[in-house]
């Protein structure tokens, strides 16, 4: 579980964000205290989309902590008993606040403060409430149930039922919440919830084969599934990821290309095997493409990955989209290559 924090960080971040109630096709994000936490797809007009390296990868970089800060001299925090016990029923009654911000903030400190027995509450949020009440709380409830310990056998099942309740409820939804259901499969990669691999799989199996559009999944919440399934299978999970990677459409999305997704997915299985397939796809006609995978190459390169950092230094310089030489500047500093410094 300690190798997965680095990238739990980066999956909270390409992942989770809040959604508006009225939200459909142009969800719009409210920015609460919860904005450095939860970033993802920030899109504001004329601004920059996905690929803007530091909304997807600050978490990386920057590494915080969702858990409270050590006190001073780095002891641990001394621990009031009594005013935890207060706050916990307090933010327990602002759950059912009707201000969205409100109750949505409650839900995520819930997570934060690291309690497995809030597991149960919630899962609750997400097995029988309705999206349409507010999304908003509904995917800090999963981004919650990501943060929590696993806790016993009994909770982790309850955390599993709920985070595939949320994601079974987008099936025939086309991109209908979509950021609550990527929420709930970034929450399973969170958790390190290896058992609830087979039950993605199904979800995107069905979703994929076009035989039902009832059960078909809007690409990025297909996305974030490969992304889950990735980190909790690893190289196991090759298969899928390379499915994801050749598609140029989504099932129930028209000609919407959601590929790119699986260039992410690929940086959460090291191996020869994955910096070949995001070598490739670094040379892809398709800049959303190459951009993913020219910047999931930073993060699973090194400085004795000559063809790779090669790959990098052509990119930066040659490449015709902008936002890709960007992302091949920033990996080729990230790997240390002994070439780095002098193409910089």
């Amino acid at each position: 579980m300690a190798s997965l924090r680095p990238w739990v960080a980066a999956a909270t971040v390409v992942g989770a964000l809040a959604a508006a109630p009225s939200a459909h096709s142009k969800e719009v994000q409210d920015r609460p205290t919860s904005w450095d936490l939860l970033s993802r797809d920030i899109r504001v007009e004329g601004g920059a989309d996905w690929a803007s390296w530091w909304t997807v990868n600050r978490a990386a970089v920057l590494k915080p902590s969702y858990r409270a800060a050590a006190g001073q001299g780095g002891a641990p925090p001394p621990v009031d008993a009594a005013a935890r016990l207060r706050a916990h029923d307090v933010l327990l009654r602002e759950l059912k606040s009707k201000d969205r911000l409100v109750s949505s903030e409650a839900a995520l400190a819930l997570g934060r403060a690291g309690d497995a027995a809030n597991i149960a509450v919630l899962a609750r949020i997400l097995v029988d409430g309705k999206a349409s009440d507010g999304p908003r709380l509904h995917t800090l409830a999963a981004i919650g149930l990501g943060i929590l310990p696993k806790g016993d056998a009994a909770q982790a099942t309850e955390a599993r039922r709920g985070l595939l309740a949320g994601l079974g409820a987008a099936r025939g939804e086309e991109d209908r919440y979509r950021f609550l259901r990527s929420g709930c499969a970034y929450a399973f990669a969170l958790r390190g919830d290896a058992a609830a691999v087979p039950a993605l799989l199904d979800l995107g199996k069905d979703a994929r084969s076009g035989r039902d559009m009832r059960l078909t999944l809007d690409g990025e919440v297909l996305g974030a599934m490969c992304f889950a399934i990735a980190s909790l299978a690893g190289e196991a999970a090759l298969p899928e990821i390379k499915e994801q990677l050749g598609r140029r459409k989504s099932p129930n999305s028209g000609n919407k290309d959601n590929s790119w997704s699986a260039c992410h997915a690929l940086a959460r299985v090291p191996g020869e095997e994955s910096r070949r397939l995001l070598r490739t796809a670094a040379k892809d006609d398709r800049e959303t493409l190459r951009r993913a995978a020219l910047g999931a190459l930073g993060t699973i390169g090194d400085a004795k990955d000559d063809e790779t950092a090669a790959l990098l230094r052509a990119a930066m310089t040659g490449d015709k989209d902008p936002d890709c030489r960007q992302a091949a500047a920033i990996s080729l500093g990230r790997i240390a290559h002994p070439s780095s410094a002098g193409t910089l």
